[in-house]
């Protein structure tokens, strides 16, 4: 009896094996960073890193009222450094370096722009025009 060996390939979330057609895979579950205090249920990360410094912004909370900024270097591990608690959850949320530093931190709710600086904690609304706004 010939048995027939089939090889099983991971590519893109879904598995794929030759002579069967591909199989979807089920739906991602929460984010969940167990090792990054206070980030459980997490609905978007974002990172952004230069060749010193790492920064990440994770989106949490119950409702996504809360922004975990984490920063860390190739030497030492991402830390902790500012917890902003929000009124409302955003659509998104971008993180804008200048040269190794994070500088700001944009809310993009479905009306209005903030911008957070991690420094001074200061928020501000960014000004949009009618003709960028989508």
């Amino acid at each position: 009896m010939h048995q027939q060996v089939q090889r099983v390939e991971q590519a893109d979330g879904a598995r794929k094996s030759s002579g069967t057609p591909t199989a979807v895979a089920a739906p991602a579950p929460k984010l969940e960073y167990v090792k990054l205090p206070g980030t459980k249920g997490a609905l978007m990360v974002k990172a952004v890193e230069t060749s010193k410094k790492s920064f990440l912004a994770i989106l949490c909370g119950e409702n996504g009222e809360k922004v975990e900024l984490f920063a860390g270097t190739y030497r030492t591990a991402l830390g902790l450094s500012r917890t902003f608690i929000l009124p409302d959850s955003p659509r998104s949320l971008e993180l804008q370096l200048q040269g190794d530093d994070l500088v700001e931190v944009f809310l993009v709710f479905s009306q209005n722009v903030f911008g957070l600086e991690p420094a001074t904690v200061r928020v501000r609304e960014v000004r949009i025009g009618r003709a960028e706004r989508r």
